[in-house]
C-alpha cells in the first residue's frame, strides 16, 4: 500500500473537498433563476386563434437588498389580482435563486390594455412604494403574433438582455418622469 493515496483515512482532506464542491456548488447556482409557470387567463383561454397581433411585456429590476420589501409585497399585491385584469392573458414571474433581480413577462390583447394596467391606480401605487428599492431597471413591449400561442422565457430574455437598464438614484430614475401622486 505504500505509494498510494489515502484519502479517506485524511480528515482534513475530506474537509478541504467538500468546502471545494461547496464553493463550486454555490457559485453556480448564485447564477440559477427561477420562474413561475405561464399562467393564463380566462380571457386566453376564449381568445380566438387567429386575429390581431397581442402585446408581450417584459420587466427587469435590479434591486437594492435592504429596501426591496416593499417592491415585493407592491408586486405580491398585483400578481394576486391578475386574474381579473382586463386585457391581461398570460402572467409569469421570474427571479434570481441568490441575488436580487426579478423579472416579469405578461401576454396582453393589445398595446392599450397595457397601458391602461401601467396606468392604473394599483400598479401607479405598487410602484411608487417599490421605487426605492430599484436600482436598475428595463422594459420591453413587443407585438405578438398569436398564431405562436403562448411566449417563453428564453425566446424574450435575449432581446431584454440587449437594453441598456435605466439607472435609479433614490430621488428615483434618471430616465423617466417622476409618478404623478
Amino acid at each position: 500500500m505504500q505509494g498510494q493515496r489515502r484519502w479517506i483515512r485524511s480528515p482534513w482532506r475530506w474537509g478541504s473537498a467538500l468546502l471545494l464542491a461547496l464553493a463550486g456548488a454555490s457559485a453556480a447556482l448564485a447564477g440559477c433563476t427561477i420562474a413561475t409557470p405561464l399562467r393564463t387567463t380566462t380571457a386566453w383561454k376564449e381568445l380566438e386563434p387567429v386575429g390581431p397581433e397581442l402585446t408581450v411585456a417584459l420587466t427587469y429590476a435590479e434591486l437594492d437588498p435592504v429596501r426591496r420589501a416593499a417592491f415585493d409585497a407592491g408586486t405580491a399585491r398585483l400578481f394576486e389580482r391578475l386574474d381579473t385584469v382586463d386585457g391581461l392573458l398570460a402572467y409569469s414571474r421570474r427571479k434570481r435563486l441568490f441575488g436580487s433581480e426579478a423579472w416579469t413577462l405578461t401576454l396582453w390583447r393589445d398595446e392599450r390594455a397595457h397601458d391602461d394596467f401601467v396606468d392604473a391606480q394599483s400598479h401607479s401605487q405598487a410602484r411608487r412604494e417599490g421605487r426605492a428599492a430599484l436600482v436598475k431597471a428595463k422594459f420591453l413591449t413587443l407585438p405578438w403574433p398569436r398564431e405562436r400561442g403562448l411566449p417563453k422565457w428564453g425566446e424574450l430574455l435575449p432581446q431584454l438582455d440587449a437594453l441598456e437598464p435605466l439607472v435609479y438614484s433614490r430621488r428615483g430614475s434618471t430616465a423617466l418622469a417622476p409618478l404623478d401622486d
